[in-house]
């Protein structure tokens, strides 16, 4: 019998200070940055803020340059996202609003729909793409800008549910 709580994923919440900077989080579920496992299936999840522009589901995340371990940007040039380090998946179904707070998906296999360039095959890594806000491309960098994997080419400008497996916990 499972008795874990799950989280909801589609939080999309201000902080009390309403300012787009965490300085009053007591309106939260957890800690920013707190990262909740999935007991059933292993995917983990890590709850963070929203910087420089909406990310939407299945956005490529990377952390800002204030290097906190929960400022996240799906911002490809001009905001503070620093592009060598991986963050995870936007995974709310209306997204995280700029300023606001919510969940994006660490590990596991991809459990939305993510954004591709449509030009990704199977088996190659995944980092975030360097012109297109939100979306992935193939890797060409170094390990700790990598999402994961595809474990399918994409199909037009997206790859399915499942389709990507995520390691991004060693950040």
């Amino acid at each position: 019998m499972d008795l874990q709580v799950g989280i909801n994923r589609d939080l999309n919440v201000t902080p009390k200070s309403g300012t787009g900077t965490a300085t009053d989080v007591s309106n939260l579920p957890y800690p920013l940055g707190y990262v909740w496992e999935d007991l059933n299936t292993g995917d983990k999840f890590k709850l963070v803020l929203a910087e420089d522009v909406d990310i939407s589901q299945g956005n490529a995340c990377r952390y800002t340059t204030d290097f906190n371990g929960y400022e996240v940007s799906a911002d490809a040039s001009g905001g503070t996202a620093d592009a060598a380090f991986a963050a995870g998946i936007a995974i709310g179904t209306n997204g995280v609003t700029d300023g606001n707070v919510g969940w994006i998906q660490i590990a596991g296999r991809n459990v939305v729909a993510v954004v591709t360039d449509g030009d990704v095959a199977v088996d190659e890594q995944l980092m975030a793409h360097g012109s297109t806000d939100g979306g992935f491309d193939t890797s060409t960098a170094a390990r700790s800008a990598e999402f994961g994997w595809a474990t399918e080419a994409d199909t037009g400008t997206a790859l399915a549910i499942g389709t990507v497996f995520l390691d991004i916990t060693q950040q």
